[in-house]
Order: structure tokens, then C-alpha cells, then sequence
């Protein structure tokens, strides 16, 4: 099983930290993400995400993008900020497909990802936009455990055709 950690794209400023919504740059980021999975081939089958506004408008665009199934959003609330990490990656287990992207917040994904890949302390910074790529090799195990295969920064992705 393969697990895409990403962060949501930039959004908007305001005191209501639920109902923030993403803007023009937060979807330019995940635009740009969208054409990295296409040409890695890790299209998933499934994506999770938190219920604050920002995530759930950074998996709606992602899967625009993609062209992916409307369906394959799963609103997760084990993806919210505070979630005990091991809640969060039964979240993800529980999916049970070959692909599972799970779009959050920080610093929450970095510790997921740092947690499953028994590194725990380990601080990956991920941005916004920023996606930690995992290869689940023990499902069932306490926690499941899982090894690190990439980190991508928004500064890595450039447009299609861009150099």
C-alpha cells in the first residue's frame, strides 16, 4: 500500500480556522502536484481528508486535476489537527486501497509520517503543498509501519514544460 502525505495549498487568512478556504496560490500548488502524481504514475484510489475547509477544497482540486471520481473523497475526521498520530494512521490503513493520498495540516502529517517510519521526533517541515510519499509495509502491525520513499517540496514541482 502506498500512502501520499499532503499538506493542504495556501488559503485564505481568517479567525475561523474550520471555514478557511484555498486560494488562487493554494491551487496553483496542488495544480502542480496533481502533474508530479500524473508523471510518477500515483494516481490513488482513495483520498482522504480532514474536515477543516482547506483540506477539503485541496482534495476536491486534486482530484479535478487528476480527473479522478468525485467519490474517491472521503471526508476523515482522524485527519484533524490534535488527532492522536495513532488514530491517524488507522485512518489511513482502514482505506484499504492500493493509494490512499490523505491531505491535513502540519505539523500532524510530518508526525504521521515520521511515526510510521518508527522515527518519531524525526521533523520533515512539510510545506504547504508539500507531499511525503510512503510505501506501507505492515499494515496490521502496532503502529503499522512503513518506509519513507520521497519528500516533495513545492519548490520541486514546476509546470508541465517548465524547466
Amino acid at each position: 500500500m502506498k500512502i501520499l502525505l499532503l499538506r493542504h495549498g495556501t488559503a485564505e487568512d481568517g479567525a475561523d480556522d474550520f471555514a478557511r478556504r484555498l486560494v488562487a496560490k493554494g491551487r496553483e500548488q496542488i495544480r502542480l502536484v496533481a502533474g508530479e502524481l500524473a508523471r510518477m504514475g500515483e494516481l490513488p484510489d482513495r483520498i482522504l481528508a480532514s474536515p477543516l475547509r482547506r483540506a477539503r477544497d485541496t482534495a476536491e482540486e486534486l482530484a479535478r486535476q487528476l480527473r479522478l471520481d468525485p467519490e474517491a473523497i472521503v471526508v476523515e475526521e482522524r485527519l484533524a489537527p490534535g488527532t492522536p498520530l495513532a488514530r491517524m494512521a488507522a485512518a489511513l490503513v482502514a482505506a484499504e486501497a492500493e493509494v490512499v493520498l490523505a491531505v491535513g495540516h502540519e505539523p500532524s502529517l510530518s508526525q504521521l509520517a515520521a511515526h510510521l517510519v518508527g522515527a518519531d521526533g524525526l521533523r520533515l517541515d512539510l510545506r504547504k503543498g508539500g507531499l511525503v510519499e510512503l510505501e506501507l509495509l505492515e499494515p496490521r502491525g502496532a503502529p503499522p509501519r512503513a518506509v519513507l520513499l520521497g519528500l516533495l517540496r513545492p519548490g520541486h514541482l514546476r509546470p508541465a514544460g517548465g524547466s
